[in-house]
């Protein structure tokens, strides 16, 4: 019972942060309107992750009737774009743990979640291996400038799968 309270806990004091500032180009129109089960993906989302226990959900891009944060105009493009900004913004500093997922992955399950959460103490960065999304960071281990110094170091030519693999040496180095 001890573990999942504190799981709980985590996931009640956690930003959740949906990625939605992309342009949908590939998709022809915008992704966060598509429907599934009778819903946007956007709410469809909003609803899974709040049925989970999280209490602050935000989405990275400029959505109307939304809490959402805007993409800072830097070089950086796709889902960089959204975490350099939301880590950047102010509503990041009152979390200790942020964790991103683009609008179009709408089978996450709370198992897989819960999971990121139970290896959570072991690391400043949690994600599964081969897979970009979803990512869970620790804000209060310092991970912050970390992320903030690849984004501003890297800013045009740099994909996730990069970010990611620079971070996770980083840590295994102890660079910071």
């Amino acid at each position: 019972m001890g573990k999942h309270f504190l799981i709980f806990f985590m996931i009640k004091n956690c930003l959740v942060v949906i990625l939605a500032g992309g342009n949908s180009i590939r998709m022809g129109k915008n992704k966060l309107y598509l429907d599934f089960n009778g819903y946007s993906f956007l709410d469809y989302n909003i609803l899974k992750f709040k049925s989970f226990g999280f209490k602050k959900i935000v989405i990275s891009g400029n959505v109307k009737n939304y809490l959402s944060i805007k993409d800072k105009d830097t070089k950086l493009i796709g889902p960089l774009s959204g975490i350099y900004s939301v880590i950047s913004n102010e509503i990041s500093f009152y979390y200790k743990r942020v964790l991103f997922l683009p609008i179009d992955m709408p089978f996450l399950s709370k198992n897989l979640i819960f999971n990121m959460f139970n290896n959570y103490d072991y690391f400043d960065v949690v994600f599964y291996e081969n897979y970009n999304f979803p990512i869970l960071f620790d804000l209060s281990k310092g991970i912050r400038k970390k992320i903030l110094f690849f984004l501003n170091k890297y800013n045009n030519n740099f994909s996730i799968s990069n970010f990611l693999s620079k971070l996770v040496f980083l840590r295994k180095k102890n660079f910071f």
